[in-house]
């Protein structure tokens, strides 16, 4: 007890003559830290967690994420014509079939090597590429292609995933191939990239907490009505469309074009999405063509015309096949049509199916107007709705060829005029992409 209250007099005693120097050393302690602490802070990479969906490897990674790590040697305007961009300019020789591009200069890869030919890797089936320092890349393709030059929009890398982007990828995890994480940092941001094999799985797991955030979404029924704490940013993405592909081998529609645009006519496409989709090029394209065959709602039109397809008392049937993200849209085209006379049987498929008479789909229309590879003939793979049509099958070839702008513009416009005329496919609407983000 003694030696208890001794301390506490030495302690008084040192305070009394000490405390002058400790308070303020305390209070300027008191003060201090926590504004370190936050001085501290500021330097860590602020992260946040996004989920992508789709089955994606390091080759294949979707084109938004790859421009926020590179560029290619041109980029796609709004309306998609091909402009500058790793390339200052670039020139066409022998009628399309070799390209010349420039090199930008100044430009660094990420590693802070400079942007040459050496170090640009492109690679093309049927293509030899000429890399001439200090800042030429020549392609010679086998045949002249019109639309080379927006085929080089895509990202290039130096190495591996080393670009010319504001964002680095520090991390990438992978399983049997298939990209599970990606990390991205710039400047103080850091983006952990997860990707889902799903729309539902990505759902539980922003449900979870472990992503903020949910990309490009395209099924409307994925998206929460109810959720509290986040936005729901939608956009129309013009570069795809909805639309339902004929089998134009299959006897119900192979030289039946009045039962083709009797269920055209049959639907009410305002009804459908909220940007109407005229054709298989993008309204916002350079060669878009809005004086096409619109094929608005016309129900005595559609009844009128089935009679012209030679069935005339009889009850038509047949099988739409489908994606599941697409069942509300089929339904209600299956009850647009029973009005009119038609019966439909739904089934649901995972992808394109082999067999089918009618494919209800989401496709992609590509950046630039060429539609070679979904309508040709000689297409067999990629030609959907087996469609084959030898005026078709001309201003295909003729758009590849063309260089001069406005003539190639002619071609294109003529192909959408004839093609829906023809009607191999019912074009609904380009379909809304939406984006969950937690408050």
């Amino acid at each position: 007890m003694k030696q208890i209250i001794r301390l506490a007099l030495y302690s008084r005693l040192f305070l009394l003559r000490r405390g002058i120097f400790i308070i303020p050393l305390i209070l300027i302690l008191l003060w201090g830290v926590p504004r370190i602490a936050s001085s501290t802070e500021r330097f860590r990479p602020h992260t946040t967690y996004e989920g992508y969906v789709g089955a994606y490897t390091v080759a294949n990674l979707p084109k938004e994420i790859l421009l926020d790590i590179s560029s290619g040697l041109t980029a796609i305007s709004e309306d998609g014509r091909a402009i500058p961009s790793l390339s200052s300019s670039w020139t066409v020789e022998e009628d399309g079939k070799v390209w010349r591009f420039y090199l930008s200069e100044n430009i660094k890869w990420q590693d802070g090597r400079v942007v040459d030919p050496n170090s640009i890797n492109y690679h093309f089936d049927d293509v030899v590429i000429e890399r001439i320092e200090p800042n030429q890349l020549v392609f010679k393709l086998s045949s002249p292609y019109a639309a080379f030059s927006t085929i080089v929009s895509r990202p290039t890398f130096s190495k591996g995933l080393t670009g010319v982007g504001s964002w680095v990828v520090t991390a990438v995890k992978t399983s049997d191939g298939i990209v599970e994480e990606l990390t991205l940092e710039s400047g103080g941001q850091k983006r952990v990239l997860r990707f889902f094999p799903t729309e539902d799985q990505a759902k539980i797991a922003f449900e979870l907490g472990k992503i903020d955030q949910l990309k490009n979404i395209l099924n409307s029924t994925t998206v929460p009505t109810d959720w509290r704490n986040v936005n729901i940013d939608s956009r129309v993405d013009t570069s795809k469309y909805v639309a339902v592909f004929f089998n134009m081998k299959d006897p119900l529609f192979e030289n039946n074009k009045p039962l083709r645009q009797a269920l055209s006519y049959a639907i009410d496409k305002s009804e459908y999405g909220e940007s109407r989709a005229l054709g298989p090029i993008p309204s916002t394209s350079w060669a878009y063509n809005k004086d096409v065959k619109p094929y608005e709602f016309d129900l005595a039109r559609a009844k009128s015309l089935l009679v012209q397809n030679g069935k005339a008392g009889e009850r038509i049937s047949f099988e739409l096949s489908l994606t599941s993200n697409l069942l509300p849209v089929a339904e209600k085209l299956a009850r647009e049509w029973k009005e009119m006379g038609v019966d439909v049987v739904l089934k649901i498929v995972n992808g394109k199916p082999e067999t089918f008479q009618a494919f209800l789909a989401t496709y992609d229309s590509g950046t630039d107007p060429d539609q070679y590879v979904t309508w040709h003939s000689t297409q067999e793979e990629t030609n959907i709705a087996r469609y084959s049509n030898p005026r078709i099958d001309k201003l295909l070839e003729d758009g590849r060829l063309t260089l001069d702008e406005q003539k190639r513009r002619n071609i294109y416009l003529d192909f959408q005029r004839f093609l829906l005329e023809d009607v191999p496919a019912i074009f609904l609407y380009n379909p809304s992409v939406y984006s969950i983000i937690r408050k």
